[in-house]
């Protein structure tokens, strides 16, 4: 949810249809002064859907940058450094932005993470209002996010559609990039011929769907064409993950793997978007005593306690709309996944989110929202389906549910024979310790798809 200010500061409206400026005026979303800012450093295809997406409604879009070393100065002015990587940079790029980017009398509305905890991140609308109260800037909103709380910044569920197909476009593509960059002949043509037909998707998206189906067939059958200088069979894929930390930190590990001939798949951000949704579920199952996964998500367990005094009718419909959301993004993403493979350029099969808390849980519990649960359901599932020949779990430090994961999953390594290593990341360069470790892996990847080749 908007985080809410009081009387004479700029905020959303009760009902989250629009925006109240500093001075109190009504102002609608598609208002030129409107500026809707993503500092969330989302993959640069993702994010340019999202912005498609905006843009479709009227809303204008800026992107600050991807996360780097200046990002990260800029925040140091606002933090001290002990707060997680994903605040800071968060904090670096939406400073960043104020400083250099804002127009005279725009209303700019900043995108972030606004959720309970128990993560650094519950404290996050607090951290914003002193942030505000230092730096003194006008008609500036924070802590913008589209869910449920908020009827997905008062757009309703046509809204969360267009959220969830351009959340699943930027992930397929992506991984569709980390194919043709491994394994394209002429790797500069197909370069150019990728970002050439990926931006006809993306400037399709604001026509209608019919105007997407036809961006994405042509982008399916030149893909096609493109040659490839072996099998995706012959390539050994690695996996990183390990929650929204990756796509801040994953840099110098990806580009690792990529010198070494390897594919590197970055986590999908479906998965993170799934895991914010599934928090209706959860907190709801727990408050009515179910307890596993298997009762939470399933077959619409929800109705039976409209009719119980206290539950809370609310309440209820938030959790049984997040199962459905759940249910129609992984149908979505199932569907996308099945057209754009005819490329012959994706490698991985979807998971479903229930499955991950499924798998996650038998080794700790759902029940206290966290990260930890879903990257131990991420690895536990990834060793069943095979598709990869290693896995890396990537953390920072400071992020304690990341470092619980590690801890969990260094004794389930053991009894696999799926090559696997964690890694603490926290910036651009990788340490002496941390090549030798990527090294280890990459030799082990390769043994590992050798024998699945033998089999």
């Amino acid at each position: 949810m908007a985080h809410q200010r009081a009387a004479g500061e700029a905020r959303l409206s009760d009902n989250f249809k629009y925006i109240h400026d500093d001075a109190g005026n009504k102002v609608p979303y598609d208002d030129p002064r409107v500026v809707h800012v993503w500092p969330i450093n989302t993959n640069i295809t993702l994010t340019r859907t999202i912005g498609a997406t905006f843009n479709k409604r009227g809303w204008r879009f800026r992107f600050p940058g991807p996360t780097g070393t200046e990002t990260m100065q800029y925040a140091r002015q606002l933090c001290s450094g002990r707060e997680c990587i994903p605040c800071v940079a968060l904090t670096g790029g939406t400073y960043k932005d104020m400083l250099h980017s804002r127009e005279k009398d725009e209303i700019s509305v900043y995108y972030n993470l606004n959720q309970e905890g128990p993560c650094q991140n519950g404290g996050w609308s607090v951290i914003w209002d002193t942030f505000h109260a230092r730096l003194k800037q006008e008609n500036t909103i924070f802590m913008a996010y589209p869910c449920i709380d908020n009827n997905f910044m008062g757009q309703g569920d046509i809204f969360a559609l267009e959220m969830a197909i351009a959340i699943a476009l930027g992930d397929i593509f992506e991984e569709a990039e980390t194919t043709l960059k491994c394994l394209a002949k002429e790797p500069e043509e197909a370069r150019r011929l990728f970002k050439r037909y990926t931006g006809h998707v993306v400037s399709s998206i604001p026509r209608g769907v019919l105007a997407l189906k036809k961006a994405l067939d042509q982008w399916i059958e030149t893909m096609k064409r493109i040659p490839l200088k072996g099998s995706l069979k012959e390539v050994p894929k690695v996996l990183l993950f390990g929650g929204l930390n990756v796509m801040f930190i994953h840099h110098p590990i990806s580009q690792f793997f990529e010198e070494q001939g390897m594919i590197a798949k970055v986590i999908d951000f479906s998965e993170g978007a799934s895991w914010l949704t599934s928090e209706y579920i959860t907190r709801f199952g727990l408050t009515q005593g179910l307890m596993e996964p298997e009762s939470q998500y399933g077959a619409l367990p929800f109705l039976r306690y409209l009719r119980r005094p206290g539950s809370g009718v609310k309440t209820v419909l938030n959790a049984l709309r997040a199962r459905v959301h759940l249910w129609g993004f992984d149908t979505l993403i199932q569907i996308l996944r099945k057209h754009i493979g005819k490329s012959g350029l994706l490698y991985d099969g979807h998971i479903p989110f229930p499955r991950l808390a499924r798998e996650g849980h038998a080794y700790a519990s759902t029940n206290g929202f966290n990260e930890t649960s879903i990257s131990v359901g991420r690895y536990v599932a990834s060793v069943q389906d095979g598709v990869f020949d290693g896995l890396v779990n990537v953390g920072s430090f400071n992020c304690q549910p990341a470092m619980n994961a590690q801890a969990i999953l260094r004794p389930l390594a053991n009894a696999h024979g799926m090559p696997f290593i964690s890694i603490d990341s926290e910036g651009p360069f990788l340490s002496a310790s941390q090549e030798r470790l990527l090294e280890t892996l990459t030799v082990q990847a390769r043994r590992h798809l050798e024998k699945k080749r033998k089999r």
